[in-house]
């Protein structure tokens, strides 16, 4: 769920709650100010940019959640699990943060945490140029566009990592992990650094991404025309307005796939799992299985 127009989203507890347990985990610019969700379950939810002021997040389970740009002052916090959260950009102040569990989690210069409050001594890392990553474990982290130049990345785990348009120039990769990373034609590597070697997934038009694991990945706009996506799993991946002409998605998993305004013209789509996926404006040929636009 985004909104493209800069206002917030509104609904109710109810409705945030259902949507995460239907499978669905985007929920950009919502207005969640003064909510009570003390005790639940959101982990790996996206609350990019939300209205979190004031929120009872108390007791929570809320590993991996995104948190980029979400205004949580003065938030209750208290002992909730934020292991491995993205808190980059986020404003914490005031915020009560006591028993709090940000192991692993990452902010950057803009983050702005309770005065007094050292997240290095929680053991989150700091994602910034020449950082001090060496063994972080930084599996499924967005770093499009990010600039990690100079950074310690040695036997880093980057497993599933977005890294397109990452700007990696002069880092330290030695013994890190990029199995099944993504990167594209604006990736910028370190001198000498051999991607083809590393296990990662070029995304570009003809890639081969057979039976590869892309579960909500974020390819919204897109080129993979051409591209063999055959039995890869992009179940709840956000593939609207993507250029997916002449791809094969032959038995694909795309269950929950945002698929609005995609180029799907000339594509295999047999056996392809299409259940809960959003095809509204969609460019799609008919095929053997029946599936129209």
């Amino acid at each position: 769920m985004t909104n493209d127009k800069g206002q917030r989203t509104n609904m109710d507890a109810n409705e945030l709650l259902g949507r995460y347990a239907r499978g669905e985990r985007v929920f950009f610019r919502v207005n969640l100010r003064e909510w009570h969700l003390s005790g639940t379950n959101l982990s790996r939810a996206s609350f990019r940019e939300a209205d979190m002021r004031e929120i009872n997040l108390s007791a929570t389970y809320v590993k991996g959640i995104d948190l980029r740009g979400a205004d949580l002052r003065g938030a209750d916090l208290r002992g909730s699990y934020m292991k491995a959260a993205d808190l980059r950009s986020a404003d914490l102040r005031w915020a009560d943060m006591g028993g709090t569990d940000i192991s692993l989690a990452l902010y950057n210069i803009q983050t702005r945490f309770p005065e007094g409050f050292d997240p290095k001594a929680r053991l989150a890392y700091a994602i910034d140029p020449e950082a001090s990553l060496a063994a972080a474990y930084l599996a499924l982290v967005d770093f499009r566009w990010g600039k990690l130049t100079g950074a310690d990345l040695q036997g880093a785990y980057l497993h599933r990592a977005d890294l397109r348009g990452c700007d990696l120039s002069g880092a330290k990769l030695k013994d890190a992990d990029l199995t099944e990373a993504l990167w594209d034609d604006m990736t910028r590597f370190p001198e000498g650094f051999v991607v083809a070697e590393a296990g990662a997934y070029a995304i570009a038009p003809g890639a081969n991404l057979a039976a590869a694991d892309l579960r909500r990945v974020r390819f919204s706009g897109v080129d993979l025309s051409q591209a063999n996506l055959e039995e890869a799993d992009l179940s709840w991946a956000d593939l609207s307005r993507a250029n997916l002409r002449g791809a094969n998605l032959k038995g694909a998993n795309l269950k929950g796939a945002n698929l609005m305004g995609a180029n799907l013209t000339g594509a295999s789509l047999s056996e392809a799992e299409l259940d809960l996926a959003d095809l509204r404006g969609a460019m799609l040929d008919e095929t053997p299985n029946g599936v129209h636009p």
